[in-house]
């Protein structure tokens, strides 16, 4: 398989989430920021539309990864959280995209060691040290880094790394 200038996407499904793009040339090439934004909400739910324009924007894209939301006991709120994450994989699937559905604790653990407790600004950090650009909240002066872009950069790094040890194990 050879890797061409691809796109590898992740996406934090949350109402808070973000979605961000990776790029990479091959395995042994360095793995830069494409872009990474928050989510877009429209009417209470996630915008799908502006996933598919990011898609679109971001094309080739050798892969898609997903985190799966953690749901509590049943409540209301997992109604909410369902439906949105209906919103999130319905664009990626029309882009004839197979996702990879990807655990929280499975890519914080590849990432950061099981023996390390991730928290978003363990995230945060390590996206700024490798050069992503984490947006602002907003303009307020108690903003903070918006934590649902850098868990997307993390979740598409995870996913880099993945498809990278794909491809070199093909060679």
């Amino acid at each position: 398989m050879n890797m061409m200038s691809v796109a590898v996407i992740g996406i934090d499904p949350g109402i808070h989430g973000g979605i961000a793009a990776l790029g990479c040339d091959g395995v042994g090439k360095p793995i830069v920021p494409i872009m990474g934004e928050p989510l877009r909400i429209k009417d209470g739910y996630i915008d799908s539309g502006h996933i598919s324009e990011f898609m679109v924007l971001h094309s080739p894209i050798a892969a898609v990864y997903v985190e799966i939301p953690i749901l509590k006991k049943f409540n209301q709120g997992n109604l909410t959280t369902g439906v949105n994450y209906g919103m999130v994989l319905s664009p990626v699937i029309q882009h004839g995209i197979s996702p990879s559905y990807v655990r929280s604790a499975k890519w914080t653990g590849d990432m950061f060691g099981h023996k390390n407790k991730y928290t978003k600004e363990v995230g945060i950090k390590f996206c700024l040290d490798k050069g992503f650009d984490i947006p602002m909240t907003s303009n307020r002066k108690d903003a903070r880094r918006h934590d649902g872009v850098s868990d997307a950069y993390c979740i598409a790094y995870y996913g880099m790394r993945c498809l990278l040890r794909e491809i070199e194990y093909e060679s």
